[in-house]
């Protein structure tokens, strides 16, 4: 084993040239920089940034050693290197850096610039993976530990310099949409560095895009069974079971990622949609009251809480949070659409159908609809499937559908029978279940019916039903 300061002397092929005397001339141009720091410290400080030095790291524990042995170059060997204590001199700075300490670090400085090693261990390949599981799972030796500074995720960085190169690469795919590309580079990633948790993370994300839930939730999980402190992975495996309606992970993943990071709005925004869906209001509320504390700007959070609150029979509270998602973005058609909702409930037709066609004419007008892209998609639920909104990706038509629908029940109200079956046609065009919507709001055509003191036209009992039955 040699010191780079040996490599280099090495390279350039100088014969005679003594290694400490090549050192100490380095030292002395080192402390025009540094000043009169301790020569230790300096030495360290040099080595820990990557300078040329005539030290070799080592760790006193045997942990971190298997982890430097397991961590890079999955399909080669790996060896844990032995030496003696007092075999040759050793430095420890008496200032060490933060990466110094949690590596356990020791600098063995060798007067010729080289070392025999007393004993090695072969680490065969295929353990590599798993005694990297393990290390983490058990010890909490892993690399977010071992590499604990922002240089020290440099010095990580260069030593997984093709893997980090090949997620550049997925991720410009996965931005054009290039699933099968962007799953294919972060593959290779996973190849050359299976405890890159970025991969996995971001190849569920992909996943998730492609609406492959399981193999999604197979990525996040992986992701945190190498770093269980790792946030973003709790939020997007809790994404995949709000979008499969599995409310109680989907909270209990947001929750972590929470408590992990509790600046992470998106997550308290999303833990508020799955308690919202759960029939669980007033822990919505109050998740969508802390997210809007902590960004008070973001318009569509006020949109759902409105929604909550105009299910609850709250409509004033709801109007006016569609009024501040409104004023904070006016070109936001989901607070329109919130908005004519709380209206209807109220019974206030003509103002709620005003509402509806602002909503229609966002969605329809290319160049100012979609302003929340990143967030938009309507999910329905299964008991409340017409105000529930829930955004995950953007699916126009099933949001303008909402849209004609609710209009279209508007028109029901007003006995404007035309009207009402050229919305509901075009809500069913673009893809709403109808019937069930109308089932879940009214229960039943005879309910409708009773309560306003109507009679529905045939065309519109068979549209509105089954088969034309109750």
């Amino acid at each position: 084993m040699s010191s780079s300061l040996y490599r280099r002397r090495e390279e350039i092929k100088v014969e005679g040239l003594d290694i400490e005397i090549a050192q100490t001339e380095m030292l002395k141009s080192a402390q025009e920089f540094a000043g009169q720091m301790d020569e230790d410290d300096l030495l360290a400080q040099l080595q820990h940034f990557g300078s040329v030095t005539n030290l070799i790291d080592f760790t006193t524990d045997f942990l971190i050693a298997l982890f430097f042995a397991c961590d890079s170059k999955p399909a080669r060997d790996g060896r844990v290197i032995l030496l003696e204590k007092g075999s040759f001199p050793l430095l420890e700075p008496k200032s060490p850096a933060n990466r110094v300490i949690a590596q356990k670090s020791v600098f063995v400085r060798p007067p010729k610039g080289f070392l025999i090693p007393d004993k090695t261990i072969s680490v065969p390949h295929e353990l590599k993976e798993p005694i990297l599981e393990h290390l983490g799972k058990h010890h909490n030796v892993r690399a977010q530990t071992i590499y604990n500074d922002f240089h020290g995720f440099i010095r990580y960085h260069e030593g997984h310099e093709s893997a980090y190169l090949e997620i550049y690469a997925a991720e410009a795919h996965a931005r054009k949409r290039e699933y099968e590309a962007a799953i294919d580079r972060y593959s290779n990633v996973i190849k050359l560095n299976p405890r890159l948790t970025l991969a996995y993370n971001n190849r569920g994300n992909v996943h998730f895009s492609k609406e492959d839930y399981d193999l999604a939730i197979q990525d996040y999980s992986k992701a945190l069974a190498i770093d269980p402190g790792m946030a973003v992975a709790f939020y997007g495996r809790g994404v995949v079971y709000l979008s499969i309606e599995d409310y109680d992970n989907a909270i209990k993943d947001f929750s972590k990622a929470i408590e992990m990071d509790p600046s992470l709005v998106v997550a308290l925004i999303n833990r508020g949609r799955s308690f919202s869906a759960k029939g669980e209001p007033k822990q919505a509320i109050q998740d969508y009251g802390e997210a809007i504390a902590i960004a008070p700007c973001l318009a569509e959070t006020y949109v759902n809480r409105g929604i909550v609150y105009t299910r609850i029979g709250d409509f004033e509270s709801g109007l006016q949070d569609f009024d501040k998602a409104i004023e904070l973005n006016s070109c936001l058609a989901e607070a329109y659409d919130g908005r004519g909702i709380a209206y209807m409930r109220k019974s206030e037709y003509q103002h709620a159908i005003q509402e509806f066609d602002r909503a229609i004419a966002l969605y329809s007008n290319p160049t100012k609809s979609h302003s929340n892209s990143g967030l938009v998609r309507t999910v329905e639920s299964k008991q409340q499937r017409q105000t529930q909104h829930f955004r995950k990706l953007v699916n126009v038509d099933r949001s303008l559908g909402s849209f004609h629908y609710n209009r279209g029940e508007c028109w029901l109200a007003l006995r404007m029978w035309g009207k009402a079956e050229a919305d509901l046609s075009k809500a069913k065009s673009l893809g709403v279940d109808v019937v069930s919507a109308f089932r879940d709001e009214f229960g039943s055509v005879s309910a409708f019916e009773e309560r306003y003191k109507v009679k529905l036209p045939a065309s519109i009992v068979e549209m509105l039903t089954a088969n034309g039955e109750e």
